[in-house]
């Protein structure tokens, strides 16, 4: 087996989707996990996962996933030509309450008061989408937020090219999410919220920036202060961390030896 966030973070509130996630786990022969959070979260529900949990990071293609010349294609693509001197902000989760897009609205809107010049591609979608594009219009955003909807996977390493900072406001992970990783792997800058276990892969200042969980002051804080860092050092650090911990190939050669475990 392989459990997500949600499989353990939401079922193991309920009790029959708990009893089920029992009996799954003392079937099985090994369960995997991205996270030590989630692994005891597991052992909580059955005490059967001792000996047989172990820790697979999903992994990314850091092959795909590396830093890309300054595309001026995508910028046209994207119409950001005239946004050269803004502050330009990429946030890539889905739409939805757990992931708080409210608080990086929030936090453009601060920084706009604070007179800086900032751009903000919001891809995506959800089941609160159209409340945050209400959102953006009440707070008289339209100009410096643009809701991208869908991206393509093979496109998204040229789209980091062009921007200057990736930001995640969830409130909850299991490991790293794969858009943080991705945006590390291509040597992004990278702002994400300081739960689950975020702060193993990020070392703020050095390979990336954390802020609390709803602390739209503090993420303001940040993004105000970019300009401060040196940039290309923390983004060449969050490229080390991914390629040593979260690459696909490595990652999957974990998991195929385990698989040739169960055959012995």
């Amino acid at each position: 087996l392989t459990a997500w966030g949600d499989d353990i973070k939401t079922n193991k509130k309920n009790f029959l989707k708990n009893f089920l996630l029992k009996l799954l786990f003392k079937k099985s022969k090994v369960v995997t996990t991205d996270s030590n959070e989630m692994k005891n979260l597991m052992y909580e529900i059955s005490k059967d996962l001792e000996n047989k949990t172990k820790i697979i990071n999903f992994g990314i293609n850091t092959e795909l996933f590396s830093k890309k010349k300054y595309s001026i294609e995508i910028e046209k693509k994207l119409n950001l030509e005239k946004f050269r001197e803004h502050l330009k902000i990429i946030s890539l989760r889905n739409h939805d309450k757990v992931y708080d897009i409210e608080t990086l609205i929030y936090s453009i809107k601060k920084l706009i008061q604070f007179n800086e010049k900032v751009k903000c591609l919001i891809y995506g979608n959800g089941t609160e989408t159209n409340k945050l594009k209400q959102l953006t219009l009440t707070l008289n955003l339209q100009d410096n937020i643009s809701f991208m909807g869908r991206y393509q996977q093979q496109e998204l390493p040229y789209i980091f090219s062009v921007m200057d900072c990736y930001v995640s406001t969830s409130l909850s992970d299991a490991g790293i999410a794969a858009s943080t990783a991705e945006a590390m792997a291509c040597e992004l800058p990278s702002i994400t919220s300081n739960n689950s276990e975020n702060n193993i892969w990020i070392d703020h200042g050095r390979s990336g920036f954390l802020f609390n969980n709803r602390d739209t002051d503090g993420l303001t804080n940040i993004l105000s202060n970019l300009k401060n860092y040196n940039l290309s050092k923390i983004g060449s650090e969050s490229r080390k961390i991914i390629f040593k911990n979260n690459d696909y190939k490595n990652e999957m050669t974990k998991m195929d030896e385990i698989y040739k475990n169960l055959l012995c």
